[in-house]
């Protein structure tokens, strides 16, 4: 964090005088400890605690459902995604086409906590 920050400083004193130049390194040494103490004097646990309150804690078939949903290439498209064991969803559903049913199946096994996929995209028959 203060490697980022003298680095900051550095570019911004680029064009300042030297009395700005302190100025601007004062204001974010101040910055980083008012950070710092905000956090518990260690930004690095403050950032974890955030990372953690923003992870979803949804399960691996929601997480892909919700993938296959919000894809503009398979909107309106009915797909049912079921957990069937740890790592391994069950994939279901009518596909227009074949693209289509390879986008699903590219979508599912590149979510994380995939480790396979039960494949029962149905094709309309010829």
């Amino acid at each position: 964090m203060r490697k980022c920050l003298l680095f900051a400083v550095a570019l911004l004193g680029l064009g300042c005088s030297s009395q700005d130049s302190e100025i601007l390194a004062q204001v974010f040494h101040r910055t980083t400890e008012k950070v710092e103490k905000a956090a518990g004097g260690n930004i690095n646990h403050f950032a974890n605690r955030l990372q953690s309150t923003a992870t979803p804690t949804i399960g691996l078939a929601e997480r892909v459902q919700t993938r296959l949903k919000w894809d503009r290439y398979l909107d309106g498209l009915q797909i049912t995604v079921e957990d069937k064991a740890p790592g391994i969803v069950l994939v279901r559903g009518e596909m227009p086409d074949i693209a289509k049913k390879q986008r699903v199946i590219d979508l599912t096994r590149s979510t994380m906590g995939v480790k396979d996929l039960v494949d029962e995209l149905k094709l309309p028959k010829d």
